[in-house]
């Protein structure tokens, strides 16, 4: 049997990863940082400012993203257990704070 032409693992290495969000979960596990559930994931890529990677294919509704992309995303993101997003909201400059209170 002859071996594998050499440089051909290394190429495999080089190709991106494509992924779906049912497969992360596992593959944060596997790397070693904490498992966060599909239905999370979800919602972080659904909303724009939560900085985590577009999609590298879409085709109907598959999505697929660079693997390595992703895992940098979670490598670096900051969790902020128990804070409570849902209830702030961007305000405008010129807009005074709900409460009544004044910023200035």
């Amino acid at each position: 049997m002859a071996d594998p032409p050499q440089g051909t693992a290394r190429q495999q290495e080089e190709v991106a990863r494509l992924v779906s969000i049912p497969e992360m979960p596992g593959l944060l596990e596997a790397a070693g940082l904490k498992s966060v559930g599909a239905p999370r994931i979800r919602q972080l890529a659904a909303d724009p400012d939560s900085g985590f990677p577009t999609p590298v294919y879409e085709r109907g509704r598959l999505r697929l993203w660079d693997w390595s992309a992703a895992l940098d995303f979670f490598r670096t993101r900051v969790v902020e257990q128990g804070k409570r997003t849902d209830l702030l909201r961007k305000r405008e400059p010129h807009e005074a704070p709900r409460d009544g209170t004044d910023d200035s």
